[in-house]
């Protein structure tokens, strides 16, 4: 779409813009929530959290016929990324692992991927480096298999970052190597 044009050429401004107008256009209640919850993923990429948080609370509205949604799932993932970002880890965690539920009910496994990746950097904030390290491992494995390599770098970094804060550097080192010959 063309807000992902914009968001990925760096110009969030627009890329926000383009995605209030497409908001506009849609009638189903799901293809809305995907826009408005996009929009408030940008929004916490300009750093504006609380108005992120703000953005979230009306796509609730919107899934309130859809609790069981993978839709619903991904705004729970976005709402823990920014709560995470506040310092509200329990919080953070605790909706992590409702999305990872209900993405592992529907077999989703990008999903399911990508909320063991945000738990591993949730428990490693936290300094739970063993969780940090189960987490990646999970994610890595199912990256691997459907053969993410963007997101499989994303995750040999992380593991690269736990396994040096756990000062096995040697290790460290394989996982940052392995991450930058991917990318």
């Amino acid at each position: 779409s063309l807000s992902e044009v914009y968001e990925l050429t760096g110009d969030l401004d627009l890329a926000i813009q383009a995605r209030e107008k497409a908001v506009e256009t849609l009638d189903d209640d799901l293809e809305k929530a995907d826009s408005q919850r996009n929009i408030g993923r940008i929004l916490e990429k300009k750093g504006n959290k609380e108005e992120a948080l703000e953005i979230y609370e009306g796509v609730y509205d919107l899934l309130e016929n859809h609790q069981d949604s993978i839709e619903m799932g991904r705004l729970l993932m976005n709402e823990s990324w920014v709560l995470n970002r506040m310092w509200q880890p329990d919080d953070a965690i605790e909706k992590c692992n409702r999305a990872l539920r209900l993405f592992e009910s529907k077999q989703a496994t990008e999903d399911i991927a990508q909320a063991h990746n945000n738990l591993a950097v949730f428990f490693e904030n936290i300094g739970d480096l063993d969780l940090a390290l189960e987490h990646n491992q999970e994610s890595m494995a199912l990256f691997s298999s459907l053969n993410n390599k963007r997101k499989l770098a994303n995750v040999y970094l992380s593991l690269g970052y736990v396994h040096n804060k756990r000062k096995e550097l040697q290790t460290a080192l394989e996982y940052f190597e392995q991450s930058t010959t991917i990318m």
